[in-house]
């Protein structure tokens, strides 16, 4: 195995689990706004 090989795996598992993660919170967030003014009308 070669160590460049594993860090670049690790890396872009990494970039992958925070891109994932940003992208399901900002999903939260407009969900949790759209309801926020669905109950305030």
């Amino acid at each position: 195995m070669n160590i460049h090989y594993l860090i670049s795996l690790v890396l872009i598992k990494i970039l992958l689990t925070e891109i994932f993660f940003v992208l399901s919170v900002k999903i939260l967030l407009n969900k949790s706004h759209l309801l926020a003014n669905f109950f305030c009308q």
